[in-house]
């Protein structure tokens, strides 16, 4: 079964999300942190398949949960999302694909979107 961390700082974005993959219970293990600084501590006691930030958070935003994750040596997959905002005079989606991310997602998403993005990191793991 993979495992799947999802990290935002809203609740409710996370129990929609957590609604969400119930449907896929039988293929995907999720986690959830409400701060990069969860969400990496989560990182180095466990291992994630595929992490989903938000950018946009208080204390360890996004890009930096998603510079420590690519720093850290683990062949974990990362999908940033975001609803908005500018970081450094840049759309924070094109920050995090300059810093790596394996896909993006401008929220608000369909669920599809996201269930799509996560089977294409995880078949192109595989091959």
């Amino acid at each position: 079964m993979k495992s799947i961390l999802l990290v935002d700082d809203q609740p409710e974005v996370l129990q929609a999300l957590l609604r969400q993959f119930r449907e896929h219970a039988d293929e995907w293990s999720v986690t959830t942190a409400s701060d990069g600084q969860e969400a990496l501590g989560l990182a180095q006691s466990h291992t994630f398949d595929v992490v989903v930030t938000d950018v946009l958070m208080p204390g360890t935003d996004g890009i930096e949960t998603l510079k420590a994750l690519k720093h850290s040596g683990a062949d974990t997959k990362v999908i940033v999302m975001s609803g908005g905002g500018r970081l450094v005079g840049l759309e924070p989606l094109e920050v995090a694909r300059l810093m790596g991310a394996d896909a993006t997602l401008q929220k608000p998403f369909e669920f599809a979107a996201l269930r799509d993005a996560i089977r294409e990191l995880l078949s192109a793991e595989a091959v």
